[in-house]
């Protein structure tokens, strides 16, 4: 019933959990780094799949993995507190 997910997770499990969506879920979620969205190669893909995005773009996709130490850092807090409202957050596990 989600619409708009947001996985917390530590930098060290992302690809972890990328995988584990896609071969749990059938669900190909990107990762936030920052500057860039990066999915998985899938279905015969050769390589990583990578888009730019601006501070304010990042949050128009269904369902994002970000670290949670990005999102910690000062300079990061406005953009996860600006975003549109999540109808469903996830915080990952702590190394």
């Amino acid at each position: 019933m989600a619409k708009w997910v947001l996985i917390l997770t530590p930098k060290s499990v992302q690809i972890q959990w990328q995988n584990e969506l896609y071969e749990k879920f059938n669900l190909n979620v990107p990762i936030y780094d920052g500057a860039a969205l990066v999915w998985n190669p899938v279905h015969g893909a050769r390589s990583v799949i990578e888009r730019p995005v601006a501070r304010d773009e990042w949050q128009a996709e269904p369902v994002v993995l970000v670290s949670s130490f990005l999102m910690r850092r000062a300079d990061r807090q406005r953009e996860l507190l600006d975003a549109a409202d999540w109808d469903l957050l996830i915080f990952g596990p702590r190394n």
